[in-house]
């Protein structure tokens, strides 16, 4: 993971959910810079995740989803909508522990599970249709 990802992450979080504290947005994204300190690398397109290992780049950046896609490297382009349904598909038990989680800490302007799911429609379109899908 890359500088300007984490970035990228914060950036999107504040913009895609004003319903949420922008304090708290980037508390969150702090606290996974602190998680992924030892994978963390600086930016450097592609030569960031190869650096670090990965076998799948997340980003919303079309361009550098093409120059992934175009480059002869053993790495999966995917948007953050398609890795989220990606996950949900691997582990729907564990993506419910996170929404679960999610809206257990909001305390401050609480929400249910039904209302973080349509927050995030928007920028997790595909997770959240599949998320709603199997809840029928």
């Amino acid at each position: 993971m890359s500088t300007e990802v984490l970035a990228e992450v914060e950036r999107n979080l504040i913009a895609d959910f004003p319903q949420l504290d922008p304090d708290s947005l980037r508390r969150r994204v702090n606290q996974m810079r602190d998680a992924l300190d030892d994978h963390v690398v600086d930016p450097g397109s592609l030569d960031a995740a190869l650096a670090g290992g990965a076998s799948v780049v997340v980003t919303n950046d079309g361009r550098l989803r093409s120059e992934t896609e175009t480059a002869i490297v053993d790495l999966l382009p995917m948007s953050a909508d398609a890795f989220a349904a990606h996950l949900w598909q691997l582990t729907p038990e564990g993506v419910d522990e996170v929404i679960n989680t999610l809206v257990a800490k909001r305390t401050k302007r609480p929400v249910t599970v039904d209302e973080l799911m349509e927050a995030m429609r928007g920028p997790f379109s595909t997770m959240t249709s599949a998320w709603l899908a199997s809840r029928v």
